[in-house]
């Protein structure tokens, strides 16, 4: 963004009523722009956008510029700081003698004194509104008195110094039992000397607050009622707890502390310290909060009961605190201690998840505690959690149910007589004591972020990242498996959770749930989690408040859909949906479910296991009517055109409810199954299809079935009962493993094989592959009920049949994707007659030609190859590159070999920005910055194993507009780059041809570059 105003005191200065400001965006997904909520004019085609007389109120103006995509969503915002100096001001100070409003085209506002709100009287500050305040001036609200500055997102009152002013002191809301609330929402604080805002025995609710003050306290909230929430926590440059509370909550009142971000605290000082209030009166919620770390505890809660639930912790290293390090922490203050129930949060690199001394006790339900390293502290040792610190008492106990614990050092510390139970958590780490259900297995997370990729989140909604990095992707064993059928981990849903509805359509006009989730907790009088609840049905009225322990019971249900909704009472007596909570209070609503008490049920095909590798393939049918069916003359077939192929004898019968399991043999039903695809088909005695099912390549000893919802899936087999889904794997794990495209006469036909690098099955529908993946990538689609074997192969014969084309022996290109995602991607050069091309080993980076191995492994990794014409492949079209788009100038040093990118973000190629539907590579997104950054650079390695003299290194890139491909630090080529020094300013000399668009182009270097063994690619795009 930009501005031609000249800057006075720290701000750009105008003594005119508006503005002008321009700006660059994101030209391929931005659709348009607003200044403070106008729209501003915008060139699409340059990215530029710009605003002319922009108006401005007399004081500070943050003024707020949003970019929307093309569904009218925000896709990005930034803000600038304008002062509009008219030259005059309204001095305030003194005592209030009556309700006062403050308006934004009033002011600015100066407080060259203290102000007091005395009792009976308010303050209304409107949005947009400047207040300045003096040396040393505070504004002070009495007991009894009521402060309220509502600002709006695109007009946030501005509190703070006159510009070029000394500091002031602070505000203070005081209170008493009965004391007003206060308000103080969408404004910005600065200058302040002590505590921006202190809440003494008053209410106050403080929401989307920004602070630019970093050696002062934030807030302190004393003896008070308070809810903070939407709030912006810069990290300090002095040493002081962002948030500091004494005294617990005065009675009635509550203490929430919400949606909000919090930087590291400078040195020896906890994140939130917080002490007093413990049930049954009101207690401290902690929901929803991102927290980027620690040199001592994030949550330091002594003699304090708390409902934690939610949040993000990261990086809680002991880095000058003499004891411990956790993310939530407390002792005993004095005779009260610490029950806290800790739920549904995600606590990454912390020394400590949680330290529960002096008699404290905790639960942590639904959690997932990942990675512990010691990297930025001092502690030595680290567990999952700790029952004392050096020279305390031990704390009473932990009761853990249904966490993920991956990578962990220990699971407790500094324990010695206090109970710790562990009960059906996903951990790798053994466990004898108390509890059981416990399980080691992969969790199979999206993705476990790299430390570096986890320090530089500057917002709460940066942060969320977190949440989907470290959700479970198909085929965890921690799906379902959590308390009351939730997950197991830290990825749930906020509030209670719902089981037992039915699924799909069923005649059953009753139904039972259950809700949860209550566990035992020591101290914990009616249970940690969820105590009482709520139900409704279908939108109606809701029922009486019933203990969590008793079920829902539905009975006469009309036909129709139906649902349940519930709000569950939190341990602390707060119901889940109430206001106080903000964007966070939720009602949490059941699966919805179909009644027809008219459907008689039918007879249907139920499970199929066409690759059983311990005797006949199976088929099972189904009675799912009231009455007795007779099968006598029935066809069963796996041919169209024979659909009587086998029939059933006279009297032969089959019960309601009943299954019916037959043998797929010649003995038998006169037919195999066929493992690579095809139907199985169930006809009348008329000859009528009654059912059918379609399906493709199947995986040894794991059947197909239908669930309850009638939907097919793989299963386990479980012929003569019902069925139960078999857990998949992840298609990223699939890769284009072999290929022939110059067959001879001992194997003919081309193919293409698939691995799975996945230890589960996957399913393959939504898949694609082709040849010319830049021009038809959907040439071929994997049909229904199709899976490759965990590990397993499966190739395809590319002969116009099985798969719809042929491979090209001169040169040519594969393509496996899902949608318009590309899973993998080859790009292969002259072939050599009756030898595949493949990775060796297979699944492995580098690719290699050997005979045919079609359906088994890949020979392992061999010696050099001397074949007088022989292509090999170095790097694959969508391999992972390390980045740094940030818009900074890196100098030269960046592409020398030794050059430490560690710290850089990395992801697949194709790394992109402009969303042109005619690449079919987009796999990373690269923001633009503001101002928009003129180099990108990559870096990425490769393996050289054979000697390349004589060689040509042909590469196949996107590129948009131009660039600069350096090869082990020495530059190779130059793509539309101009002559001369290229520095990070340097714009490329022209576009892609023909349009500007970015095509496949083919780029030839030397190899004289290349050395033996590893080889560092580096590009810089201009």
């Amino acid at each position: 963004m930009n501005s031609s105003l000249v800057v006075s005191n720290g701000f750009p200065r105008t003594t005119a009523a508006f503005a002008n400001l321009t700006g660059r965006v994101n030209a391929i997904d931005t659709r348009f722009v607003r200044v403070n909520g106008t729209l501003a004019s915008m060139s699409a085609w340059q990215g530029a956008w710009g605003i002319t007389n922009l108006a401005l109120r007399a004081g500070i103006n943050r003024v707020l510029v949003q970019a929307f995509g093309v569904v009218s969503n925000e896709i990005g915002r930034t803000t600038i700081d304008i002062w509009y100096d008219n030259g005059t001001v309204v001095n305030a100070g003194g005592t209030l003698a009556g309700d006062t409003a403050w308006t934004a085209n009033g002011g600015p506002y100066v407080i060259t004194g203290n102000l007091l709100v005395p009792a009976g009287r308010t303050l209304t500050v409107e949005a947009g509104t400047t207040v300045f305040l003096g040396a040393n001036a505070n504004l002070t609200v009495a007991n009894g008195g009521r402060l309220v500055a509502q600002g709006t997102d695109i007009a946030p009152i501005r509190i703070g110094r006159v510009p070029g002013g000394s500091a002031w002191g602070g505000i203070t809301i005081n209170g008493g039992p009965d004391s007003p609330e206060s308000v103080i929402s969408y404004a910005h604080i600065e200058g302040n000397d002590s505590a921006a805002i202190e809440v003494a025995d008053g209410t106050a609710r403080l929401e989307h607050l920004t602070f630019g003050t970093t050696t002062r306290q934030y807030i302190a909230v004393d003896r008070a009622s308070f809810v903070i929430g939407d709030c912006a926590f810069p990290t300090p440059t002095s040493g002081f707890e962002m948030v500091h509370g004494t005294g617990g909550i005065k009675a009635g009142g509550h203490g929430v502390i919400m949606r909000s971000f919090f930087g590291a605290p400078n040195g020896y000082n906890d994140t939130i310290d917080f002490t007093g209030g413990n049930r049954p009166g009101p207690i401290v919620h902690v929901i929803d909060n991102v927290f980027m770390g620690s040199g001592d505890d994030i949550l330091d809660l002594d003699s304090t009961d708390a409902w934690v639930e939610g949040n993000i912790f990261m990086h809680a290293h002991r880095n000058g605190s003499p004891d411990s390090s956790s993310a939530v922490s407390g002792g005993a203050d004095n005779a009260d201690t610490s029950q806290i129930t800790i739920i549904g949060n995600i606590i990454f690199d912390c020394n400590h998840a949680a330290l529960a001394k002096q008699g404290n006790s905790y639960t942590m339900i639904n959690n997932t505690v990942v990675h512990q390293s010691h990297v930025g502290g001092i502690d030595p040792a680290g567990a999952v959690v700790i029952m004392a610190d050096t020279g305390t008492a031990e704390g009473a106990g932990f009761y853990l149910e249904g966490n993920i614990i991956y990578d962990a050092e220990n699971l407790v510390q500094n324990r010695t007589a206090s109970a710790v139970t562990f009960s059906n958590n996903l951990m790798q780490l053994p466990w004898a004591g108390p509890g059981g259900g416990n399980f080691d297995a992969d969790p199979r997370f999206k993705y476990v972020p790299q430390i570096s990729e986890t320090m530089n989140f500057t917002t709460w909604q940066q942060a969320q990242v977190m949440k989907d990095w470290l959700s479970l992707r198909s085929g965890s064993p921690a799906r379902g498996s959590g308390p009351n059928g939730l997950d197991v981990g830290g990825v749930v849903p906020l509030g209670m959770s719902i089981s037992g509805e039915p699924v799909g359509t069923t005649r059953d006009s009753s139904a039972t749930l259950r809700v949860g989730v209550n566990v035992p907790g020591i101290n914990f009088t009616n249970g940690s989690g969820y105590t009482d609840y709520r139900w409704r049905l279908d939108g109606g009225a809701w029922s009486t408040e019933t203990p969590v322990g008793a079920p829902i019971t539905l009975s006469g249900l009309a036909d129709g859909a139906h649902y349940v909704e519930v709000t569950s009472k939190r341990d602390s007596g707060l119901y889940q949906d109430d206001p106080l909570f903000g964007p966070t209070a939720v009602v949490t609503r059941s699966r919805t479910w179909m009644v027809d008490s008219s459907s008689s049920g039918s007879l249907v095909i139920n499970e199929v296991l066409a690759r059983n590798t311990s005797g006949a393939d199976l088929v099972e049918l189904y009675n799912g009517a009231p009455g007795e069916i007779d099968l006598s003359g029935m066809g069963f077939t796996d041919d169209l055109l024979e659909p009587f192929k086998y029939k059933f004898p006279v009297d032969t019968f089959l019960g309601p409810g009943q299954y019916l399991v037959l043998q797929a043999d010649d003995e038998h039903l006169g037919f195999a199954i066929n493992q690579h695809g095809g139907g199985i088909f169930l006809y009348s005695v008329d000859g009528l299809l009654i059912d059918s099912v379609d399906f493709g390549p199947q995986v040894p000893d794991i059947s197909i079935g239908r669930l309850a919802n009638g939907e097919w899936a793989l299963t386990r087999p479980t012929f003569g009962a019902p069925n139960y889904p078999a857990p998949v794997g992840d298609t990223a794990g699939l890769k284009i493993n072999e290929w022939l495209a110059a067959g001879a006469p001992s194997f003919p036909e081309d193919f293409v094989e698939l691995y799975n690098s996945d230890a589960l099955p996957v399913a393959l529908r939504g898949l694609y592959l082709s040849d010319e993946p830049a021009g038809t990538p959907h040439f071929y689609a994997f049909g229904p009920l199709s899976y490759i074997d965990g590990h397993g192969h499966l190739a395809l014969l590319a002969d116009g049949k099985e798969l719809p084309f042929h491979l090209a022996a001169e040169q040519g290109s594969i393509g496996l994707l899902s949608g318009d995602r590309v899973l993998d991607y080859v790009r292969y050069g002259t072939q050599t007659a009756a030898l595949a091309q493949g990775r060796r080993p297979r699944g492995g980076d580098q690719f290699d030609f050997f005979p045919p191995t079609a359906n088994a492994p890949n020979p392992g990794r061999g010696g050099d190859m001397t074949v007088t014409n022989i292509a090999i492949n170095l790097l694959p079209l969508t391999n992972v590159w390390r980045y740094e788009a940030s818009g900074i100038d890196l100098g030269t040093a960046w592409r020398l070999a030794d050059y430490d990118d560690s710290a850089w973000l990395s992801g697949p190629a194709l790394l992109y920005n402009e969303n042109n539907q005619a690449v079919p590579f987009r796999n990373t997104f690269l923001p633009f910055t503001t101002p928009q950054q003129t180099t990108f650079y990559f870096r990425t390695a490769f393996m050289v194993e054979t000697n390349l003299d004589g060689f040509v290194l042909r590469g196949f890139a996107y590129i948009s507009d131009g660039a600069v491909i350096h090869v082990n630090g020495v530059e190779a080529l130059r793509v539309r780059m101009p002559a001369g020094e290229i520095s990070y300013s340097t714009f490329a000399s022209a576009s892609p041809p023909p349009d500007g668009d970015a095509t496949l182009e083919t780029l030839t270097i030397s190899s004289a570059a290349l050395g033996s063994g590893t080889n560092v690619l580096a590009v810089e795009v201009h």
